[in-house]
């Protein structure tokens, strides 16, 4: 499992980056956000950053799980 804290304006980039790092690829190898998650809706929430909040999903094989839009953490589906 790897976990990154982000200062990124951009959530999307931020969740793809982590992925990258724990699958040691290239970002460009990953398949786009929008086929697991609405980035747009992820951002809306994001930028509404009132309260504690965690969304999880599942892409490209693993569970993301973001905690208040400043915790990414990446976990591997067994």
């Amino acid at each position: 499992m790897s976990s990154h804290s982000t200062d990124h304006e951009n959530l999307g980039e931020a969740i793809l980056q982590t992925l990258a790092e724990e699958e040691n690829s290239m970002l460009e190898a990953l398949p786009p956000l929008y086929k697991s998650i609405d980035p747009d809706a992820l951002e809306t929430i994001f930028d509404n950053r009132d309260g504690r909040w965690i969304i999880q999903f599942e892409h490209a094989g693993y569970w993301i799980t973001v905690q208040n839009g400043s915790e990414i953490e990446v976990e591997e589906v067994y």
